[in-house]
């Protein structure tokens, strides 16, 4: 793991620490744009200012340089417990997104 990858898995952890403690709570995927794929999920979003507000569970997205680093965190993270599917993604897909499960949440 680079050292990009560690600080967004640190900020990832404190995420998660902050919102619920339990990986296996949260959801985790890449994607090349987290709103349209967060919205996808269930998470209800909306914008404030430059601001993106969820409205029924928190959610987070982390920028990576690279697709492959994008995706060997997230593998990583299901590893560690996180929910997520293997695979999947569209185009070239560099951000880490995850969210708090929720009965409102498609997984």
């Amino acid at each position: 793991m680079n050292q990009q990858q560690q600080q967004v898995l640190n900020e990832i952890n404190s995420f998660v620490k902050s919102n619920g403690g339990s990986l296996s709570n949260f959801y985790v995927g890449v994607t090349d744009n987290p709103m349209t794929i967060l919205r996808e999920h269930g998470v209800k979003l909306h914008k404030e200012g430059d601001s993106i507000i969820s409205e029924n569970t928190v959610a987070g997205a982390w920028p990576l340089a690279y697709e492959a680093e994008a995706r060997e965190l997230k593998a990583f993270l299901i590893g560690q417990g996180m929910t997520g599917r293997m695979g999947g993604a569209r185009a070239v897909s560099t951000n880490v997104y995850c969210y708090k499960i929720t009965p409102e949440t498609k997984q």
